[in-house]
């Protein structure tokens, strides 16, 4: 039994083990002590430990979980303390019993690993996980070994796929609750929350770090180029002198599109972020259920986006907006603080002076950026007090942030009114998925200005300095600034081609499993024919399907109670016994093989030792663990037998 020993302590291992970012350090190691000492203790047979010692532990644990969460704890508490009893409970491994308690405790920490993420590749594993524990409890119930490994994993697969239908049925039909567990969202355990509402050096350019999935986009008909793939998020107004922020305000907007502008239809996939913003290509024509769209252009959420949110969305990219914006609109998108940037200031009244026009003090400052040695990086330089002069005129490297935040304080100090709007730009066609995502990593920042008869324009400094980051998008970057440089072209490739397929596997995760909702579920319900059945209802019909699927499986299983015909031993063992009746000893339906051996013995002396032979291998490869017998060695045995007349 020593190897469903290891099999259980390996098996627990594993399903602990993606905790070990969650639990504190402490646990983890007292979780491991317990599960060597174990492996150690059955390996070389030691004495149990000490009931008492086990006690003090047990107590000792406990304490410092209540110390550490509380003496009433949530989510994390209550997986620590669990966590804990698994690993106190296999240092006591001392019957089958101890065993499957130990399995079960396990089994309860694979559900615990659904609390702070839901994706593919934690069910495929924690799958992996179940498989493997089904397997340890077979082996630990068969007590006379009579099974090999292989039999066992090939048992467990067959119990998994018989519980398959089951589960189908259960997830299509069981009553489905509005809401995420525990009245937070799952999948944003650990995650980078996005933009936010605020705007300093080096914010953007931390989230141009992360490939985590910001929202994917299904386009309907025409595709959208890479340069018109602005997705608007946060506009900031207000600037402090270092930091820019948005706007609280909200109304209606007034905007005029041009004549013939192309209408562009998507669906948007948001992955959960915490905040308000809903994104959008440009101006959005129509607005999603419980959203609205600010004067600014903002589309906001009515609550925090907590959980992935779809919505259909049709946006126009050619527009007109704002262009009868009112004087304290125009005078706040003039406003800077005093005291700040003297030489951005100097830098602006020359652009002023030089220009005959607004529109051509935004030319001016463009071929600034375009002639000057500034560089597009992805660490730039911390900055000072004076954060504008310092990139303008000292480092002259940024991210997009630095570029929309310089540019929109020099038309500010020029007269140009101008704001910082923040999102994202261009995305990652997924070629399996034909969808696009958009991750953090295509974070950007961009300026509008105000210009006499045409409203507001979008801006982006960053096309002067680096075209390429938004004619391909970001997603380039990684490859183009040699963080893999140490790596082969082809294994760039292959890598990149993995990825595709995985955020493809996660993608069909999330709409058909993760986002069955009530209403989904409605909906199948109602295709089937059913209407809108109340919970009773469909409570009674999850149990009689639940019940049908079983009794199917019941009745394919039957057929394994019956003699195989394709088992070598047991045609092997028939023809011994169809010679035996061609002397008169048939073989009774009731009678075992042993009861039948000595019944030949007592009315045929002669033949008792090798029928006493011939049903002991028999016996041996039927009922028990096969030893040294063989199939091939019953079978020369029957053919060698020759019992008379």
């Amino acid at each position: 039994r020593r190897g469903a020993v290891y099999s259980l302590l390996g098996a627990m291992a594993a399903v602990i083990a993606p905790h070990a970012g969650r639990l504190p350090a402490w646990l983890m190691l007292l979780v491991g002590a317990c599960l060597l000492w174990q492996a150690a203790a059955t390996a070389r047979s030691w004495k149990p430990l000490s009931r008492w010692l086990l006690a003090l532990l047990s107590i000792a644990s406990t304490v410092s979980i209540i110390a550490a969460f509380g003496p009433l704890p949530a989510r994390e508490g209550s997986v620590a303390l669990l966590a804990l009893m698994a690993g106190l409970k296999c240092l006591e491994l001392h019957s089958a019993r101890d065993a499957h308690v130990a399995t079960f405790l396990a089994y309860f920490l694979i559900v615990t690993h659904f609390l702070y993420a839901q994706d593919a590749l934690l069910a495929l594993y924690m799958l992996g996980v179940l498989a493997w524990l089904l397997a340890t409890s077979i082996a630990f119930q068969d007590r006379n070994r009579s099974m090999a490994p292989r039999r066992i994993v090939r048992f467990a697969a067959l119990v998994l796929a018989a519980a398959a239908p089951v589960a189908l049925v259960l997830f299509l039909l069981f009553p489905r609750v509005q809401g995420p567990l525990f009245g937070s969202s799952t999948s944003m355990a650990g995650g980078t929350s996005g933009l936010s509402g605020r705007m300093t050096p080096g914010d953007i350019s931390d989230l141009g770090l992360s490939e985590e999935v910001a929202f994917r986009v299904e386009f309907r008909g025409s595709q959208v180029k890479p340069g018109e793939l602005y997705w608007r998020g946060p506009t900031l107004w207000d600037f402090d002198g270092r930091s820019w922020y948005a706007s609280a305000q909200a109304g209606e907007i007034a905007a005029r599109y041009e004549q013939g502008s192309r209408e562009v239809a998507y669906r948007m996939t948001l992955e959960p972020h915490r905040r308000r913003w809903l994104f959008a290509l440009d101006v959005p024509v129509v607005i999603p259920a419980e959203a609205s769209l600010t004067a600014d252009l903002q589309l906001r959420a009515a609550q925090p986006v907590r959980q992935r949110m779809r919505y259909e969305m049709r946006s126009h990219l050619n527009y007109r907006v704002g262009m009868h914006e009112p004087p304290r609109v125009l005078q706040r998108a003039l406003r800077l603080p005093e005291g700040f940037n003297p030489r951005t200031m100097a830098l602006a009244q020359e652009l002023r002076e030089r220009s005959t026009d607004a529109g051509s003090i935004v030319v001016a400052a463009l071929e600034l950026f375009r002639t000057q040695p500034f560089s597009y990086t992805l660490a730039p330089p911390p900055l000072g007090r004076d954060s504008v002069d310092e990139f303008l005129f000292d480092s002259r490297r940024g991210f997009c942030e630095h570029y929309a935040s310089a540019f929109t304080v020099l038309m500010r100090a020029a007269g140009v009114p101008a704001r910082v709007v923040t999102g994202y730009q261009g995305g990652e066609q997924n070629r399996l998925g034909d969808y696009l995502v958009v991750r953090q990593s295509h974070a950007h920042a961009w300026t509008e200005v105000w210009l006499e008869n045409r409203g507001w324009v979008r801006v982006d400094p960053t096309t002067a300095v680096a075209p390429a980051r938004v004619e391909t998008g970001s997603s380039a970057r990684w490859i183009e600034e040699g963080r893999h440089a140490l790596a082969p072209a082809g294994a760039l490739a292959a890598l990149f081609d993995l990825r595709q397929l995985l955020d493809s596997m996660a993608k069909s995760w999330n709409e058909w499993v993760l986002d069955y909702s009530p209403q989904r579920q409605r909906n199948l319900l109602r295709d089937l024919g059913l209407g809108h059945p109340s919970w009773p209802t469909l409570g009674l019909l999850m149990v009689g399907l639940v019940a049908f699927v079983i009794g199917m499986v019941a009745l394919l299983n039957l057929s394994d109670l019956r003699p195989r015909q394709h088992d070598p031993v047991q045609r092997a063992y028939r023809r011994f016994c169809a010679k035996l009746a061609r002397i008169g000893c048939v073989r009774q339906p009731h009678e075992g093989p042993i009861d039948f051996a000595q019944r030949v013995a007592r009315l045929h002396p002669p033949l008792a030792e090798p029928v006493q032979h011939i049903t002991d291998v028999y016996v041996r490869l039927r009922y028990a663990a096969p030893a040294a017998s063989t199939a091939t060695e019953l079978r020369a045995l029957v053919r060698g037998f020759e019992p008379g007349s």
